[in-house]
């Protein structure tokens, strides 16, 4: 009497679903059925995670890279890029002032080198314009992007890393008009 059998095989790419009629001892088996299920990844190849970025920002830099990373609208990711750039400029305590102010601030703090606001100024006007005017060159949106994973690394990340060592340095609160 023939009857079916569901095998499956997992791969890096996904699961592998056969279904084939098995009619006697004697006899070829076939395959009545076959089915990739690919799997979707969370994040696009190449996205990075970060630990001490403030939620919301980690959250929508997320979805900034996917489409960085499938080469997808260069407008939203210009205007996403911006967006998280000011809310992470909030997240280090720059509430007030315009941005080019807050940036400043941080870089007089020490906390930002002159190329990394000069950078994030860049970011700021370039994303501003293509919100606006809804066109935006793709490499460069990617660069912002990559600039923007930079950012996160020495304004968030690397400080927290630094105060996790058990001999870290301590060091100075910030100026009064920069807490």
């Amino acid at each position: 009497m023939p009857f079916a059998v569901l095998l499956t095989t997992q791969s890096p790419g996904g699961t592998l679903f056969a279904v084939w009629q098995h009619s006697g001892p004697n006899e070829t088996d076939v395959a009545l059925r076959t089915v990739m299920i690919e799997t979707v990844p969370d994040s696009a190849p190449g996205s990075a995670t970060f630990r001490h970025v403030p939620t919301l920002v980690a959250d929508a830099f997320r979805f900034v890279q996917e489409d960085a990373g499938r080469r997808r609208n260069a407008p939203g990711i210009m205007s996403g890029a911006r967006s998280c750039l000011d809310v992470a400029l909030k997240g280090l305590g720059q509430t007030t002032g315009g941005r080019r102010e807050r940036i400043n601030n941080l870089a007089t703090a020490g906390l930002l080198t002159a190329s990394i606001a000069a950078w994030a100024q860049e970011l700021w006007e370039e994303g501003s314009d293509a919100t606006h005017d809804l066109q935006a060159d793709m490499d460069r949106a990617i660069e912002h992007v990559d600039f923007l994973r930079l950012f996160f690394e020495v304004a968030f990340e690397l400080p927290a890393k630094i105060a996790a060592q058990p001999h870290a340095p301590v060091l100075p609160p910030p100026p009064a008009e920069l807490a």
